[in-house]
């Protein structure tokens, strides 16, 4: 799988030019050696950043074909596996009723009112709430001397357990809701880009990777603090799925989405990294490839982890959401 979006006034601070090109490479060198047998794809997913290409290619069936698929993401160092969270995008819209401001009364319903009694009620609530919170006013009116009869908030809420997401996503509406309803405003919740879930990680296709980067000379580190939000997480729950970082030397230090990285990624340090992610994202391939023995292990850890995602499903009572 291949990314290449970049972020506004920023550049590639995600590392996602990087990505493209590891993908594409493993693709290249490994085909040069099955001579043939065995089909690779190369599947371009642009915009993982907003509209997460790969969901709407699950809801084409583009990835029901494959065995496994396949990515490295750039990083501050190399990881073959890493936390993820589950990322919510919902859009809360207000609408009320317009008027000069210098007639403003009771047949006034300020919408942007709503918009930032809810902003604040929603600052309030996410102190109990084990998620991460943030949101931005999308459109809080025209001019000052107009009332606005439209406002928008855009949130994304991230949690390390689906459950935690929907019990968040519940919360926050009805924390919403009652706002608008104290205003007499009306307001309309839905998502504004694709959900995304958390990661169904898989050992034995990580140990493959591992295996290959031990090779290189590549040393790998285990930080129970990196954690990601990604598209790739909904592929993991359709087929077995890697998503290792693959680290740039001089980065320990870095965040992602920064110019810094961004700069990182085309330095000499972020070839040397291209070079290591194509060949250990090859030897992965072919490994699974030469060893139908390793494919079933894969296999079996992918079923197993569907089945546990199931049973929690069943205890906490959530289901699997998706952007309207």
């Amino acid at each position: 799988m291949c990314e290449y979006d970049a972020l506004p006034e920023i550049g590639h601070g995600c590392g996602h030019d990087l990505i493209g090109v590891i993908s594409a490479g493993a693709a290249a060198a490994l085909k040069t050696v099955l001579n043939g047998q065995g089909t690779i794809v190369v599947y371009g997913t642009p915009d993982e950043e907003v509209s997460c290409t790969k969901v709407q290619f699950l809801d084409e069936g583009v990835f029901d074909e494959l065995d496994v698929a396949l990515m490295l993401h750039p990083y501050k160092h190399t990881c073959t596996q890493i936390s993820s969270m589950g990322i919510y995008p919902i859009q809360f819209e207000f609408f009320g009723k317009k008027c000069h401001a210098n007639e403003a009364g009771p047949q006034c319903i300020n919408a942007l009112d709503a918009a930032v009694m809810s902003y604040v009620s929603i600052n309030q609530i996410k102190q109990y709430l084990d998620a991460n919170i943030h949101g931005i006013v999308k459109n809080g009116g025209v001019l000052p001397n107009i009332i606005p009869d439209y406002a928008c908030l855009q949130y994304f809420i991230r949690c390390d357990a689906q459950w935690k997401t929907e019990l968040a996503v519940q919360r926050v509406t009805r924390c919403v809701q009652g706002v608008a309803d104290s205003m007499g405003v009306q307001m309309k919740a839905t998502n504004f880009s694709a959900a995304n879930t958390t990661f169904l990680n898989n050992g034995p296709l990580e140990d493959v990777l591992k295996a290959n980067l031990d090779r290189l000379g590549e040393p790998v580190t285990v930080d129970p603090r990196d954690r990601i939000s990604t598209d790739a997480a909904n592929v993991s729950f359709r087929i077995p799925t890697l998503h290792g970082m693959i680290g740039i030397k001089g980065c320990e230090q870095m965040d992602l989405h920064t110019k810094e990285f961004a700069d990182a990624t085309v330095s000499p340090a972020g070839q040397n990294a291209t070079r290591t992610g194509i060949l250990a994202l090859a030897g992965t391939a072919y490994d699974i490839w030469e060893s139908a023995s390793v494919l079933n292990r894969i296999r079996q850890a992918f079923c197993l982890g569907l089945e546990e995602e199931r049973k929690k499903e069943e205890k906490y009572g959530f289901h699997k959401f998706s952007a309207e």
